[in-house]
């Protein structure tokens, strides 16, 4: 995608350009100075106000339904410490959509958006399950962050307690 492409008139990409790997010509993932966070995305455009920058679709995410979510969570405890981290991982790297009542897990580079509380990201209003636009201006070397706490609140039944690996 070339710039002019990238920054139309309307300071939006067009949806059926949104891929898997539209979102590697923009960004990076590097180390975040939020504390404790560890990696965050990166730009490395300008990515304009108002611009939908990322779209849930089949080639980047995982769907999972409360059911098999269910049946992953039951069979945790039965199974290896793998099984709990993979489960981790999920809700980590996922979110509920509303509107479907399954658990949207990236695969993308997009799972690596941080939290803030002045974030430069949001839902998008056209579809926010789905979409996620610029709420401002994002230049380049820019940590893309969103607020969390705009996040559906997740119903689903958690594990009591994270696993983690010692190794």
């Amino acid at each position: 995608m070339d710039q002019d492409s990238f920054q139309m008139s309307t300071s939006r990409i067009d949806y059926e350009a949104i891929n898997p790997e539209t979102l590697d010509e923009f960004t990076d993932v590097r180390m975040s100075p939020v504390p404790g966070a560890g990696l965050g995305l990166f730009a490395t455009r300008r990515i304009p106000k108002g611009t939908i920058w990322w779209k849930a679709t089949a080639d980047n995410c995982v769907w999972v339904s409360r059911r098999q979510y269910q049946i992953l969570l039951k069979s945790h405890l039965e199974s290896s410490a793998w099984s709990r981290e993979f489960l981790n991982a999920m809700q980590m790297f996922g979110y509920i959509n509303d509107d479907t009542d399954q658990l949207v897990v990236a695969i993308d580079n997009s799972r690596f958006v941080n939290h803030s509380d002045d974030p430069n990201s949001m839902s998008a209003p056209e579809d926010p399950n789905n979409m996620a636009m610029a709420a401002r201006d994002i230049e380049p070397g820019e940590e893309i962050t969103e607020d969390y706490r705009t996040y559906s609140i997740n119903t689903w039944e958690m594990p009591d307690e994270p696993y983690v690996r010692n190794e």
